[in-house]
């Protein structure tokens, strides 16, 4: 049987990216008070005039119906690197799963870094969520 992995939906909307450079931009503002508390207070009071450094963008298709709701996946993509995969519907355990965890592993990795991955990246996409429906 010839499985494939459909592209369904990408967002790029990452609240934890952005957290993570809040959270840097609060340590080095923290070491530059300590360091150089002139520095810190000229910036700490300029305006920022420049835009977000992350958005939301959503691209829908239509759903197949061939995916079922135990093969959905979610995907975590962090500086054009897949770094995870989850099961979309988190909530559920769905036991024909573990079995099937190499091939699924295989078949979404192969088509996220042969079709995913180079169109996104082209398009200027770094780090965002991708949900994946395998068939």
């Amino acid at each position: 049987e010839r499985t494939y992995v459909d592209l369904m939906l990408a967002i790029d909307c990452m609240d934890f990216v952005a957290k993570q450079r809040r959270d840097k931009r609060q340590r080095e503002m923290k070491e530059l008070k300590e360091n150089d508390p002139e520095e810190y207070g000229r910036r700490r009071y300029m305006k920022i005039s420049e835009k977000p450094e992350w958005g939301m963008n959503i691209i829908v298709r239509s759903w197949d119906p061939r995916i079922k709701g135990s093969l959905e996946f979610r995907s975590f993509v962090c500086n054009e690197r897949l770094t995870a995969i989850s099961q979309y519907n988190h909530y559920c355990f769905f036991p024909e799963l573990p079995p099937m965890k190499t091939a699924l592993h295989s078949a979404i990795t192969t088509k996220f870094r042969r079709d995913v991955e180079p169109i996104l990246s082209k398009a200027g996409y770094k780090n965002y969520i991708i949900d994946l429906g395998v068939v």
